[in-house]
């Protein structure tokens, strides 16, 4: 009660014990809120809860019959889209760099950046290849692991590499477009 300051004097009013209840109340909420979903704990993650939702919704199409129709200009328009190449490339990071190299310019599989194609150059092929793989040659059915968007996104993201002229690119293999 001593403290006054240009003849103001401050007075230590404690707050009501009602505000102080809502005050830790929010702060325990929020420390089990991030327990619960951002650190392992029993409930799943907002990454998990959109997986379960987006497979349960694949699955509700193949049995419908509405299963996604991929077409040249479907993955045409994939191939525009600066925003869903740059999602993908992720994808094409963790699972093609290994055989085709960070450029697309071969290494294991065939480059995939000049105009020679194994087993065909049109969408449909490239997609094709990725969906069902080259088992005799170690490429794997990608469509098995990835949802039908990513593989026909990941065709996408192959066909813009069309072109490009990276170092170190492998000899052409296969037919010229």
């Amino acid at each position: 009660m001593d403290h006054a300051y240009d003849g103001i004097t401050e007075y230590d009013n404690p707050l009501p014990g009602w505000w102080k209840a809502i005050f830790i109340g929010t702060i325990v909420f929020a420390a089990l809120y991030g327990i619960y979903y951002h650190l392992g704990g029993p409930g799943r993650s907002e990454l998990q809860e959109y997986d379960a939702e987006m497979a349960a919704f694949y699955e509700a199409q193949a049995k419908s019959g509405k299963a996604v129709k991929v077409s040249e200009e479907m993955i045409a328009m994939l191939g525009k889209s600066a925003d869903a190449l740059e999602r993908i490339k992720g994808v094409y990071t963790a699972k093609c760099v290994q055989c085709h190299g960070a450029q697309g310019e071969g290494g294991i599989g065939p480059n995939l950046t000049d105009r020679f194609w194994i087993h065909g150059g049109k969408p449909l092929e490239i997609w094709k290849t990725i969906n069902e793989g080259v088992p005799a040659k170690g490429m794997l059915a990608w469509g098995k692991q990835l949802k039908p968007d990513e593989v026909a996104t990941l065709a996408a993201y192959v066909l813009s590499l069309q072109g490009t002229k990276p170092p170190n690119a492998k000899a052409p293999e296969g037919k010229e477009l």
